[in-house]
């Protein structure tokens, strides 16, 4: 659900978007453990992971960088912040310098987009546009794919629920940091390639998908910690905060 309906090239259709994430998955998860365990084995095998998903998918190197970035401040680590870095000289070693063509054509791409595509492309240019609906797909193409906001609330209501349930477990649980910011990494570059002048970055709900695992297993977590009392209000507080985030939504849905 959370793949299968996104723009572009579908997950369920054995795509280099699969893999890519679960690459992505792997190395975050060994960096993961190297962040617990001060073991620089995982480091070294995180940068490798890193490196075969630069190699699988070009938006790979846009997740770890920004993710990455961001990751680092919040975990307060050096090795974080270069970690992209290594993992894109490792890929270029391993494919003997063909990824330094992959990137050039990457960055090929992105100026395309910047300068023509985002204002001719009919995908691009009406996203995050409130139009009138006139039938029922309107409504479904107005949710699943042209603003990116409603597709927050219906495709990644979970991970909304889990910013809040990671910050009361990160206070009893200081190990679950780097999981949390995980999380709160996606959410901030979703919303900044929300932004109508950041489009040209690829579709803002593409890297929420990114960050379904730690979502989940914040979830999880949090669920094994609280009894059913204190999940009702968590619930209840979720409902309220949906009603102010379609206010946000509509207010960002002008810029």
């Amino acid at each position: 659900g959370y793949v299968g309906t996104a723009v572009g090239p579908r997950a369920f259709s054995g795509t280099p978007r699969i893999l890519a994430e679960l690459l992505h998955l792997i190395s975050f998860l060994l960096l993961w453990n190297f962040q617990i365990t001060g073991n620089y084995g995982f480091y070294f095998a995180a940068i490798f992971i890193a490196g075969l998903g630069l190699l699988s998918s070009k938006f790979f190197a846009q997740i770890i960088l920004f993710f990455s970035i961001i990751m680092a401040f919040i975990n307060q680590s050096v090795l974080l912040f270069f970690f992209p870095i290594f993992a894109m000289l490792i890929s270029t070693i391993i494919s003997k310098g063909h990824y330094l063509k992959i990137f050039s054509d990457q960055i090929g791409h992105l100026t395309l987009y910047f300068k023509k595509l985002m204002h001719v492309h009919d995908a691009v240019k009406n996203r995050n546009k409130l139009f009138k609906i006139k039938t029922f797909r309107d409504i479904k193409m107005l949710t699943m794919v042209h603003n990116t906001y409603l597709q927050l609330i219906v495709k990644f209501s979970l991970s909304v629920l889990s910013i809040f349930l990671g910050y009361i477990l990160v206070q009893k649980d200081l190990s679950m940091l780097f999981i949390y910011s995980w999380l709160i990494s996606s959410f901030i570059v979703f919303f900044l390639t929300s932004i109508r002048s950041l489009l040209f970055l690829g579709e803002a709900e593409r890297y929420l998908e990114y960050s379904v695992f730690p979502a989940f297993f914040i979830f999880s977590g949090f669920l094994n910690q609280v009894n059913k009392t204190s999940i009702y209000e968590v619930l209840s507080f979720y409902l309220f905060f949906l009603t102010i985030l379609s206010l946000i939504i509509y207010i960002f849905s002008l810029i």
